[in-house]
């Protein structure tokens, strides 16, 4: 019996078939305020991913000085109240490089500006737009960041990029969920199993 078309043709399945999603929720918990999130979810302190930021997406806690209100509190209302994420300058990019389907949902709170949230199946925001919404300013311009609203990006096939819009320090967002869709561990078995008895044989002959 041939096992070099089987590993093709076993691999052809796994390759056309929707791997195994698994939602999970980026909350911001345990980043340090005012320092980039980075790989804090893709192999860093936090659990890990496989999603990584852009440098431009900073940690935020109300635990700061400086901007805000004169207690120190950054925002208010928050999904989880310890840690939020914002972009100061340039647009924030959340990376996903095994992929995510169906949707990107989270909270923001925006003071005084609008912005487009995108999806693209390229890395860095590279690639087709696969769906976007506008954030629409709802919170108070007096105070920071004390009012969210959830929000949703709808879309077809897999995302590989969120790009959270030109920012400019004055939206916030929090509670970001996906349904990342690595390969099976179970998958990559198989196929290394088949491949394994091929070399056998060859050598057996």
């Amino acid at each position: 019996m041939k096992l070099l078309p089987i590993i093709a043709v076993a691999a052809s399945i796994f390759a056309a078939s929707p791997a195994f999603s698994a939602q999970v929720t980026i909350d911001f918990e345990g980043t340090t305020s005012f320092a980039a999130v980075d790989n804090y979810y893709n192999g860093g302190a936090g659990p890990n991913y496989g999603i990584s930021f852009s440098p431009s997406a900073l940690a935020l806690s109300n635990d700061g000085t400086g901007f805000g209100t004169p207690d120190g509190r950054y925002y208010s209302n928050a999904p989880t109240n310890g840690t939020v994420f914002f972009a100061p300058d340039s647009p924030a990019i959340a990376n996903v490089s095994s992929g995510f389907v169906g949707s990107v949902d989270f909270y923001y709170s925006s003071k005084s500006t609008s912005t487009t949230v995108g999806v693209f199946d390229g890395l860095n925001g590279t690639g087709s737009l696969l769906g976007s919404v506008t954030l629409a300013p709802n919170a108070d311009a007096v105070e920071v960041y004390d009012t969210w609203s959830q929000a949703s990006v709808n879309f077809l096939g897999a995302g590989r990029s969120i790009v959270f819009g030109n920012n400019d320090g004055a939206i916030a967002y929090d509670n970001i969920t996906v349904s990342a869709v690595p390969l099976p561990p179970t998958a990559w078995l198989f196929i290394s199993g088949l491949a394994a008895l091929g070399f056998m044989k060859r050598r057996g002959n």
